[in-house]
């Protein structure tokens, strides 16, 4: 498995802020676009943190409408994306404590949503269409399923943060912000993680040797 620093997302700060612009000015067009430029990396979040399907469904939901509701009060000291994924982040952590879900179901047991090419989805096979960082080098749906188990083995936290700065391109500085700590600790935590998650990939004969 090689590395390599995540790639920009193709929806970038600047159509970001043209659209906050936008909504802001009274173009409540702009909220849809909005809301459906960040859907799927909030689907993302969700489903990889906590692997149910219907779970995910849900929790996207809710923090898309904490979104739409909380909008008018976002004063843009920070990124909007920074602000959504705090939402997204909050959620999932608040869900997993509810739940006290502290590992998940199997990667290969059957979600209980749709099926695609006569197959039911799972989270081992439903791959968002970019993963930069470490599934670069990752091709075979072996492979994407092995990843996503080493992604369950890890906590919470340190899931969260490889899904958001390696499979997002969520910036240093974000992060910091989402997590509520310095960025060096930011980056002292996600080099644990990395290497946690390339140790448990090695273990299943899938990493780096």
């Amino acid at each position: 498995m090689t590395s390599s620093e995540p790639q920009p997302d193709p929806f970038d700060s600047s159509v970001e802020e043209s659209l906050l612009d936008a909504w802001f000015a009274g173009n409540k067009e702009a909220m849809s676009d909005l809301l459906s430029a960040f859907k799927p990396r909030i689907w993302s979040i969700c489903w990889r943190t906590l692997g149910h399907y219907e779970d995910a469904a849900d929790l996207t939901q809710d923090v898309l409408v904490k979104v739409m509701v909380g909008i008018e009060g976002f004063d843009r000291r920070a990124k909007f994306s920074t602000w959504v994924y705090r939402i997204a982040v909050n959620a999932c952590m608040s869900h997993l404590r509810k739940q006290k879900l502290r590992r998940h179901p199997s990667l290969d047991a059957p979600a209980s949503g749709p099926q695609e090419g006569g197959r039911t989805l799972t989270r081992g096979n439903q791959v968002p269409s970019r993963e930069p960082g470490p599934v670069e080098g990752v091709e075979h749906e072996d492979e994407l399923r092995a990843l996503g188990k080493a992604l369950e083995t890890l906590d919470e936290e340190p899931r969260l943060l490889i899904l958001l700065r390696d499979m997002h391109a969520v910036e240093y500085v974000q992060l910091a912000e989402i997590f509520e700590v310095p960025v060096g600790t930011i980056k002292s935590r996600l080099f644990r993680a990395r290497a946690a998650l390339c140790e448990e990939m090695k273990e299943q004969g899938t990493g780096e040797r």
